[in-house]
Protein backbone atom coordinates (compact mmCIF):
# COMPACT_ATOMS: atom_id res chain seq x y z
CA UNK A 1 0.00 0.00 0.00
CA UNK A 2 2.92 2.58 0.55
CA UNK A 3 4.08 2.27 -2.91
CA UNK A 4 1.13 2.37 -4.24
CA UNK A 5 0.27 5.31 -2.63
CA UNK A 6 3.84 7.04 -3.46
CA UNK A 7 3.46 6.06 -7.00
CA UNK A 8 -0.07 7.49 -7.01
CA UNK A 9 1.11 10.04 -5.62
CA UNK A 10 3.64 11.04 -8.28
CA UNK A 11 0.90 9.94 -11.09
CA UNK A 12 -1.07 13.01 -10.22
CA UNK A 13 1.82 15.64 -10.01
CA UNK A 14 1.91 14.07 -13.67
CA UNK A 15 -1.34 14.11 -14.17
CA UNK A 16 -1.94 17.88 -13.39
CA UNK A 17 0.94 19.10 -15.33
CA UNK A 18 -0.22 17.24 -18.41
CA UNK A 19 -3.63 18.72 -17.89
CA UNK A 20 -5.45 15.79 -17.52
CA UNK A 21 -9.58 16.05 -17.26
CA UNK A 22 -9.75 17.96 -13.72
CA UNK A 23 -13.07 14.85 -12.55
CA UNK A 24 -9.89 11.77 -13.11
CA UNK A 25 -7.59 13.96 -11.55
CA UNK A 26 -9.87 15.24 -8.59
CA UNK A 27 -11.17 11.54 -8.07
CA UNK A 28 -7.45 9.65 -8.01
CA UNK A 29 -6.80 12.88 -5.40
CA UNK A 30 -10.17 11.31 -3.23
CA UNK A 31 -8.22 7.63 -4.03
CA UNK A 32 -4.99 9.39 -2.61
CA UNK A 33 -6.07 10.91 0.64
CA UNK A 34 -7.86 7.77 1.57
CA UNK A 35 -4.65 5.78 1.08
CA UNK A 36 -2.46 8.14 3.46
CA UNK A 37 -5.82 8.12 6.30
CA UNK A 38 -5.30 4.06 5.89
CA UNK A 39 -1.36 4.88 6.53
CA UNK A 40 -1.94 7.20 8.84
CA UNK A 41 -4.33 4.66 10.77
CA UNK A 42 -2.11 1.73 10.50
CA UNK A 43 0.77 3.78 11.94
CA UNK A 44 -1.15 4.54 14.88
CA UNK A 45 -2.08 0.82 15.66
CA UNK A 46 1.16 -0.06 15.42
CA UNK A 47 1.91 2.47 17.93
CA UNK A 48 -0.71 1.49 19.84
CA UNK A 49 0.42 -2.02 19.74
CA UNK A 50 4.05 -0.64 21.13
CA UNK A 51 2.33 0.95 23.82
CA UNK A 52 -0.11 -1.48 25.02
CA UNK A 53 -2.34 1.04 26.58
CA UNK A 54 -5.86 0.26 26.46
CA UNK A 55 -7.20 3.35 25.73
CA UNK A 56 -4.75 3.93 22.95
CA UNK A 57 -5.42 0.37 21.61
CA UNK A 58 -8.93 1.51 21.38
CA UNK A 59 -8.56 4.89 19.92
CA UNK A 60 -6.22 3.14 17.12
CA UNK A 61 -8.97 0.44 16.25
CA UNK A 62 -11.78 3.38 16.37
CA UNK A 63 -9.35 5.00 13.80
CA UNK A 64 -8.38 2.33 12.10
CA UNK A 65 -11.73 1.03 11.16
CA UNK A 66 -12.75 4.62 10.68
CA UNK A 67 -10.02 4.36 7.51
CA UNK A 68 -11.24 1.64 6.21
CA UNK A 69 -8.48 -0.73 7.63
CA UNK A 70 -10.06 -4.41 7.49
CA UNK A 71 -8.33 -6.80 9.88
CA UNK A 72 -5.77 -8.59 7.03
CA UNK A 73 -4.73 -5.25 6.02
CA UNK A 74 -1.12 -4.18 6.40
CA UNK A 75 0.34 -7.86 7.15
CA UNK A 76 3.46 -8.45 9.61
CA UNK A 77 5.43 -10.99 8.51
CA UNK A 78 3.64 -13.28 10.46
CA UNK A 79 0.39 -12.64 7.86
CA UNK A 80 -1.54 -10.72 10.80
CA UNK A 81 -3.00 -7.60 10.27
CA UNK A 82 -2.14 -4.93 12.52
CA UNK A 83 -5.88 -4.44 13.15
CA UNK A 84 -6.29 -7.72 13.55
CA UNK A 85 -3.38 -7.82 16.18
CA UNK A 86 -4.28 -4.90 17.75
CA UNK A 87 -7.57 -6.52 18.67
CA UNK A 88 -6.12 -9.51 20.01
CA UNK A 89 -3.52 -6.82 22.13
CA UNK A 90 -6.88 -5.21 23.33
CA UNK A 91 -8.61 -8.34 24.47
CA UNK A 92 -5.53 -9.86 26.13
CA UNK A 93 -4.94 -6.51 27.88
CA UNK A 94 -8.71 -6.10 29.17
CA UNK A 95 -8.43 -9.95 30.57
CA UNK A 96 -5.48 -9.03 32.53
CA UNK A 97 -7.30 -6.46 33.70
CA UNK A 98 -10.58 -8.39 35.13
CA UNK A 99 -8.10 -11.00 36.06
CA UNK A 100 -6.37 -9.09 38.30
CA UNK A 101 -9.65 -7.47 39.67
CA UNK A 102 -10.77 -10.83 40.83
CA UNK A 103 -7.76 -11.71 41.99
CA UNK A 104 -8.34 -8.35 44.41
CA UNK A 105 -11.74 -9.43 45.31
CA UNK A 106 -10.03 -12.85 46.01
CA UNK A 107 -7.56 -11.49 48.45
CA UNK A 108 -9.56 -9.03 50.31
CA UNK A 109 -6.83 -6.44 50.90
CA UNK A 110 -7.98 -3.04 51.07
CA UNK A 111 -4.90 -1.39 48.91
CA UNK A 112 -4.89 -4.27 46.27
CA UNK A 113 -8.87 -3.89 46.15
CA UNK A 114 -8.93 0.03 45.02
CA UNK A 115 -5.62 0.06 42.44
CA UNK A 116 -7.43 -2.77 40.66
CA UNK A 117 -10.95 -0.91 41.19
CA UNK A 118 -9.19 1.95 39.92
CA UNK A 119 -7.49 0.83 36.84
CA UNK A 120 -10.47 -1.15 35.57
CA UNK A 121 -12.75 2.14 35.75
CA UNK A 122 -10.21 3.92 34.45
CA UNK A 123 -9.61 1.30 31.45
CA UNK A 124 -13.60 1.60 30.95
CA UNK A 125 -14.47 -2.16 30.80
CA UNK A 126 -17.72 -2.53 29.13
CA UNK A 127 -18.83 -5.88 29.14
CA UNK A 128 -17.79 -6.72 32.84
CA UNK A 129 -20.46 -4.63 35.26
CA UNK A 130 -20.81 -7.83 37.14
CA UNK A 131 -17.35 -7.96 38.01
CA UNK A 132 -17.20 -4.43 39.12
CA UNK A 133 -20.14 -4.37 40.79
CA UNK A 134 -18.49 -7.26 43.18
CA UNK A 135 -15.35 -5.50 43.62
CA UNK A 136 -17.01 -2.32 44.39
CA UNK A 137 -19.22 -4.43 46.96
CA UNK A 138 -16.14 -6.16 48.35
CA UNK A 139 -14.57 -2.83 48.97
CA UNK A 140 -17.28 -1.28 50.71
CA UNK A 141 -17.35 -4.26 52.79
CA UNK A 142 -13.06 -4.59 53.51
CA UNK A 143 -13.94 -0.73 54.52
CA UNK A 144 -16.84 -0.97 56.88
CA UNK A 145 -14.59 -4.05 58.84
CA UNK A 146 -11.98 -1.70 58.93
CA UNK A 147 -13.75 1.58 60.20
CA UNK A 148 -15.07 -1.36 62.64
CA UNK A 149 -11.72 -2.37 63.97
CA UNK A 150 -10.82 1.09 64.12
CA UNK A 151 -13.85 1.59 66.58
Amino acid sequence: DETSADELSKALDVARRADVDPMVVSRAEEVFIRLVSKQQAALALAAALQAGMIGGLRAAIKKGRSAGIRSKDFRDSSGKGVLEKAKEALAQAEAGVKAELRAAIQAGGLVKLERALAQARECGLEDAEDLLEEAEEKLRAVEARKNRIQL
